[in-house]
């Protein structure tokens, strides 16, 4: 699976705008920014995102981690299928399969 395009992780919930969504200046070489500094200097880091209801703040503020970890499962997941033999109608394939999809809706690529 190609690499994502996303603002990188970490992601936070601003500390004294609870509704927005920031990440650090990456250490990323290959990612632009577009922020423009007077923006960045505002909000304290990257907006990722803004005007977020505060009880789904979290949960978008740990999207890169949980994409991360889902990937790791994905890899562990198919470990086991490889060195069990497992059918591929089993427990451990229906979840390659909701993680695969969930995997390819966070890089865009749902129904591709």
């Amino acid at each position: 699976m190609s690499e994502s395009k996303h603002t990188p992780g970490p992601w936070q919930v601003s500390l004294d705008r609870p509704s927005v969504i920031l990440a650090a200046q990456p250490h990323n070489p290959d990612f632009v920014d577009t922020s423009e500094p007077e923006t960045i200097a505002s909000y304290g880091g990257i907006l990722v995102a803004e005007t977020v209801a505060p009880q789904n703040a979290h949960l978008i503020a740990a999207a890169p981690d949980l994409l991360e970890a889902l990937k790791d499962c994905r890899l562990l997941i198919e470990s086991v299928i490889d060195l069990n033999s497992l059918k591929p109608n089993g427990t451990f394939q229906t979840a390659h399969n909701q993680a695969i999809a969930a995997i390819d809706k966070a890089l865009g690529k749902e129904g591709a």
